[in-house]
């Protein structure tokens, strides 16, 4: 009866989680809370997740429940199955250990700062492949058992899932973010524009002004000498045509 409400219990707690973590972007937040909750629920002190980077071949604590500063950022190395997290990533199941009497596996000497005596590693792993290991960790001995090892599976796989939702919205929320950019450099880029067509357009303004009461002062200077407007067109028509003209020939004599 004992075995039946602890089910229970976890497989609410994977409900409650699971509705939880696909409404929050933020991936620091879920994982921390699931390295609590699963602490928790086991009756464990201490849980942590560890990333798998794959590129430096290694698992990282990413987040974890229970630990002193200085855990978080620990890094497992993939070159040997000496401890239970990598041997649970490498052969996709789950890993139940004695520190004290197991002689396959090597720990950090944070284990023994923190009293673990049992614990107990699942791969979290979705459709997008394996994110990494979740781990509760006890200062009680053979605390684990099956149905901790099934609550815990059910759990990543919960998890992973919800790691890959974060993930998409991350790369949505930084889409936006640069599609907002991009547009909005292009009204800057577009205001730019329109100050400089009405800078060159108010140039030309005065330009055609400058040159208007240039032709008029001289027409009315030829007309002084008996020069007809007419006559006075055609000739600085004739001379516009010359390229040795210059603007200042339309200036008065």
């Amino acid at each position: 009866m004992k075995n039946i409400d602890k089910v229970l219990e976890q497989q609410k707690a994977i409900a409650e989680f699971g509705s939880f973590a696909f409404q929050e972007d933020d991936l620091t937040i879920i994982l921390n809370r699931a390295c609590k909750l699963c602490a928790t629920l086991l009756g464990a002190e201490a849980s942590k997740i560890c990333h798998f980077e794959k590129a430096a071949k290694r698992l990282s604590v990413v987040a974890g429940y229970g630990w002193k500063a200085g855990v978080i950022g620990y890094h497992y190395a993939l070159e040997d199955l000496a401890s239970p997290q990598v041997r649970a990533l490498e052969t996709g199941q789950p890993v139940i250990s004695d520190v004290h009497n197991s002689g396959d596996f090597l720990y950090p000497s944070f284990y023994q700062e923190h009293a673990i005596r049992s614990t107990v590693d699942v791969i979290i792993k979705g459709k997008q492949g394996a994110f990494g290991v979740l781990e509760v960790d006890s200062a009680t001995a053979e605390l684990f058992d099956k149905f901790d090892v099934i609550f815990l599976t059910s759990f990543a796989n919960i998890l992973a899932e919800a790691i890959n939702s974060a993930k998409k919205s991350q790369r949505l929320k930084a889409a936006i973010k640069k599609r907002d950019t991009l547009l909005k450099e292009k009204n800057e880029l577009i205001a730019q524009k329109a100050l400089l067509a009405a800078e060159a357009h108010h140039r030309v303004r005065n330009n055609l002004q400058i040159i208007h009461g240039m032709l008029v002062r001289r027409i009315h200077t030829l007309e002084e000498g008996g020069v007809s407007a007419e006559d006075t067109l055609r000739k600085i028509a004739s001379r516009g045509s010359s390229p040795k003209i210059a603007v200042n020939s339309l200036q008065p004599d």
